[in-house]
């Protein structure tokens, strides 16, 4: 998940153009850890650009007689992608942030496990679903995504 704060990149989306991975940008801060992080509105900051990544579900194997051998079976889904410009911000006030976990792969009895959710401050706001976890004989979907129109410009798609 990604945020960032200045003037908005050109392109599309606001990580557009960009060769570097956004932790290196200034003006940039990403969370790349599965949890859940506040953020803190920079000085003279009033809106931020946020993309939002779904974790992808897990897979799923079968496990033989042979304890050393596995085999896949059926893939999870792709976490859901979600952005949104303009949101406005307050400097020196907390916002929270959830980067949802990608699922674990399971076994031909259970299945894998689903992704988590992504979202900035609440999934009313804008927020990447996780995908569904691999089973046997199902296809797995991937995550959608969701953005409030009423802040700014978003988009997204599914996983």
């Amino acid at each position: 998940m990604g945020i960032h704060y200045g003037p908005r990149p050109s392109g599309n989306s606001a990580f557009a153009g960009q060769n570097r991975p956004i932790a290196d940008v200034a003006g940039q801060q990403a969370f790349t850890t599965a949890g859940s992080f506040t953020w803190t509105a920079p000085v003279g900051v009033n809106s931020v650009c946020v993309v939002c990544v779904g974790g992808g579900g897990g897979g799923m194997v079968w496990g033989g007689n042979n304890s050393s051998a596995t085999y896949a079976m059926s893939g999870g889904g792709g976490g859901g992608l979600a952005w949104l410009n303009d949101y406005p911000v307050t400097p020196g006030n907390t916002y929270g942030v959830t980067v949802g976990a990608g699922g674990n792969f399971g076994y031909y009895s259970t299945g894998g496990s689903s992704g988590g959710n992504s979202f900035f401050v609440a999934t009313s706001v804008c927020v990447g679903y996780g995908g569904t976890r691999g089973l046997y004989n199902t296809n797995s979907a991937g995550g959608t995504f969701s953005a409030s129109a009423s802040f700014g410009t978003y988009g997204g798609g599914n996983g």
